[in-house]
């Protein structure tokens, strides 16, 4: 268990999300841990060798649950030496080792890892009002507690009809935790274009909130009401509960349902937007993470690849995404790799390109992420593939500075160059490959640093240049070259003498 809550406090200290676990040795019912877990937006199995050689709940159940349903899954490994054991029972996967900068000081450490990926698979760009806009209309769906798995099977079969999957549906899963229960509801049934309810026994039971707050709150909002049957219930107990309401449309005929929906917004003069490339990825984004409407990835995965095939920028960079974590999607890292080069691609050939700039400045982090990629690529699939290392070489290429004058976008290019080329000493140093580390990108990298210092003068660069060069004398230690050692060791010195 306090491995759990370490792990816990890594990813709440990376980003603003929620952490779900169990408490430590449950064995939850393996329905109720599905329903849970399929709403979840990225799965991390906390690994000893424990974990990997013993069975439990997570390392058979919640595993296949996260496959199913296509959930980005990010193992934390907390001890050396597992990586091959979990490749063998998982297949190629993406590890983190927590605190590996123990390990080796030049590596990128675990903390900024973490919270690499976790911005990558959970962050979302735009605030949640571009995505609930993308939608046509809203539903806010009633219903009780005691019939979640009723409401979503609602839920699954309205957007089933393509015609509805313009339309978000909120329910009170999606709650914000800490803020007013009472108000949120009053506002998320105020912004609503219909009222739908799930009818079962329960909400004929009395004194329920639907009874006293959801339903006479629609009506004096004048929402469209759509009482849905999913259980047999006494139709006079129905009226009785819910006065107005004189019959209801049964779950078995969805067609019933669905064009119900359709009228009652149309009559409240919402009309179908023309569909464009930035909705579809919109919409997509909302249904992909659980925002705005349910988590639903089948229909985000469709949104978002035919915003990328229509030449959307922001959809082509999730799908690449997508595919390297399998989120929502079955993980493909060269399909990943195909749809960054496309991004970039599109990019450098868009009809807006700057043609007076030193470089396109949006560009490098697509081709930093591309050489990530292409860096996985290499360790774990074709070891003979040396693009990574020729995507670097790129960065640091249109990274450098034209000219040598004192302006800020010079020390930029230059930080910009020596970046790109420290990461792909990293790369060469992690296939061992000392020799190409130090020729073919640690003298750019320590050139680059270099000249920021003369430019910036301040301890930060020279704190920079220092790393750069200890990667350097790491090198010369791999190589046992021991003039190389002493002189990287006698120019840290001179660089910080204190």
């Amino acid at each position: 268990m306090q491995h759990l809550k370490l792990v816990a406090e890594d990813l709440l200290s990376a980003t603003d999300c929620m952490v779900f676990y169990y408490p430590e040795n449950a064995e939850p019912d393996i329905r109720e841990a599905e329903n849970d877990l399929q709403h979840m937006n990225l799965f991390v199995p906390v690994m000893s060798a424990n974990f990997i050689y013993k069975e439990c709940f997570s390392s058979v159940h919640a595993f296949n649950i996260a496959e199913k349903y296509n959930i980005p899954i990010l193992p934390i490994l907390l001890e050396t030496g597992l990586e091959e054991a979990v490749d063998e029972k998982y297949g190629n996967i993406q590890c983190l080792l927590r605190n590996d900068s123990l390990m080796d000081a030049t590596a990128v450490p675990y903390s900024e890892k973490l919270k690499n990926a976790l911005i990558s698979i959970l962050s979302i760009n735009m605030d949640r009002q571009s995505l609930k806009n993308a939608f046509d209309a809203s539903i806010f769906l009633s219903y009780r507690k005691k019939d979640r798995a009723s409401a979503q099977e609602l839920i699954k079969l309205i957007h089933e009809d393509k015609r509805c999957r313009n339309i978000s549906i909120w329910y009170d899963e999606f709650l914000i935790p800490g803020e007013d229960f009472n108000i949120n509801i009053r506002t998320e049934l105020e912004q609503s274009t219909a009222f739908v309810m799930a009818v079962t026994p329960h909400v004929t039971e009395e004194n329920n909130y639907i009874q006293i707050v959801e339903y006479p709150m629609a009506v004096s909002l004048n929402k469209p009401v759509i009482p849905c049957e999913v259980q047999e219930t006494q139709s006079a107990l129905v009226s009785r509960y819910f006065p107005g309401i004189d019959s209801t449309l049964s779950i078995n005929n969805a067609e019933d349902i669905n064009n119900a929906i359709l009228d009652a917004i149309n009559k409240t003069g919402n009309h179908p937007a023309s569909r464009n490339s930035e909705r579809d990825f919109l919409m997509g984004i909302a249904y992909l993470n659980g925002i705005c409407t349910e988590k639903n990835t089948g229909i985000a995965c469709n949104l978002i690849k035919s915003a990328a095939e229509a030449g959307e920028p922001d959809a082509m960079r999730e799908l690449a995404i997508m595919y390297q974590y399998g989120n929502g999607i079955e993980r493909d890292l060269s399909k990943a790799i195909s749809w960054q080069k496309r991004l970039i691609d599109h990019l450098e050939n868009r009809q807006d390109k700057p043609v007076d700039e030193e470089f396109d400045k949006d560009l490098i982090p697509d081709y930093f992420y591309l050489a990530e990629l292409q860096g996985l690529w290499l360790q774990t699939v074709d070891k003979e593939d040396l693009t990574a290392y020729e995507t670097y070489d790129r960065i640091g290429s249109i990274a450098q500075p034209l000219s040598r004058t004192f302006n800020k976008q010079s020390i930029d290019t230059l930080k910009i160059a020596a970046s790109a080329y420290e990461l792909k000493t990293r790369l060469y140093m992690s296939q061992g490959w000392f020799s190409q580390a130090r020729a073919f990108a640690l003298r750019y990298a320590i050139g680059c640093r270099e000249r920021v210092c003369e430019l910036e003068k301040t301890k930060t660069a020279r704190l920079e240049l220092s790393e750069a060069l200890l990667m350097d004398g790491q090198c010369t230690v791999e190589l046992q070259y021991a003039p190389g050692i002493r002189e990287t060791i006698l120019r840290v010195y001179d660089i910080i003498p204190d």
